[in-house]
């Protein structure tokens, strides 16, 4: 069986944890998978999965800060490198998890979660600045969850468009249709039109979704938008 290494910031409330708890479900009996953290920081359940710990040190010293961290990695480098048939930072802005799946194995894989084109507003050199600080000339493959954003990637980097592949997020449908179900008390009438997401305008964009709703209201769409979430 495959052994597959898998780096992820952490297990908190956000969409890319999910869409990560999402492929376990598929894939989890097919191969030996370990997941490696940085923080300990479960919202979801995630019992079935094997974790392990990789904390960052964040001393207030800078200097001791880099001292630690640097050594931390050496450590890791000596226990695992190439310890793993594939490995994949999952957590596309975080430059640990770019680290530990360029060390795991000769297999290196990294996930993009987001269109960063657009998240950039277009700006090419601040895309590059991003994408360069995370090593994306040193991976294997490059995983992004749209053909528009592999499109733009691949307008970006053309001397690595050999190297991405578009896989969407995967959806848990099973449970999403069985919580539809489910009873809720709320005060909320009918005819709300609903967004659920996390309230950071950078990556959702929420002022475009109130810029479209208002033109809705302008043609005589009734009904009132309901905006849940928390902040960045």
């Amino acid at each position: 069986m495959k052994r597959i290494l898998i780096s992820i910031e952490n297990f908190g409330l956000g969409g890319i944890e999910k869409s990560l708890i999402n492929l376990m479900k598929k894939i989890n009996n097919e191969y030996d998978i370990d997941v490696i953290v940085q923080r300990r920081n479960d919202f979801f359940e995630t019992q079935e999965i094997k974790k392990k710990v990789y904390e960052v040190s964040s001393n207030r010293n800078v200097l001791i800060r880099k001292i630690i961290n640097f050594f931390k990695l050496f450590k890791y480098y000596v226990f695992n490198h190439n310890k793993y048939d594939v490995s994949v930072s999952y957590t596309t802005s975080n430059k640990v998890s770019s680290l530990i799946a360029l060390i795991s194995s000769k297999n290196s894989v990294l996930w993009v979660h987001s269109n960063y084109y657009y998240y950039f507003n277009k700006d090419v050199n601040e895309f590059k600045k991003f994408f360069n600080r995370i090593k994306v000339h040193k991976f294997n493959k490059i995983v992004l969850v749209s053909d528009d954003a592999k499109k733009d990637f691949d307008n970006i980097y053309p001397e690595l468009s050999n190297k991405t592949i578009s896989i969407n997020n995967q959806v848990d449908i099973e449970s999403i249709t069985e919580s539809s179900k489910e009873k809720l008390e709320t005060n909320i009438s009918k005819g709300y039109f609903l967004f659920v997401g996390r309230l950071e305008e950078k990556s959702k964009k929420i002022t475009r979704l109130i810029e479209a709703f208002k033109l809705l209201k302008e043609n005589g769409f009734s009904n009132k938008l309901l905006i849940l979430g928390n902040g960045p």
